[in-house]
């Protein structure tokens, strides 16, 4: 029981983490992104139309990244449900007790 709650815990202890730094990553990104548009805009180095559309690429270049994260922390979360029941059934083979005759 001790080492199924060791994998629980590690399991939600990973897709915390994972979960924590593909927020962070999408944030600075995001902040990067409107920071160098707003300037390239306000230098009319770029029109509003530019920073729209680079912001649109941007957005299809990273969201298939995020959904790779979020595909490997629902493996994460599946994995040890997925091995639960044969260690189940192991354990139950070894602690039974023979048949008395």
């Amino acid at each position: 029981m001790d080492r199924l709650l060791a994998n629980v815990m590690k399991s939600l202890t990973m897709t915390s983490t994972l979960g924590a730094a593909s927020t962070t990553v999408l944030g600075l990104v995001s902040a990067l992104v409107m920071w160098l548009g707003g300037h390239r805009v306000l230098a009319n180095t770029w029109s509003v139309g530019d920073y729209f559309s680079y912001n649109m690429f941007l957005a299809f270049m990273i969201a298939p990244v995020f959904q790779i994260v979020n595909i490997g922390t629902q493996l994460t979360e599946a994995l040890p449900a997925w091995t639960a029941p044969a260690r189940s059934c192991q354990s139950q083979k070894r602690t039974r007790a023979p048949a008395a005759r």
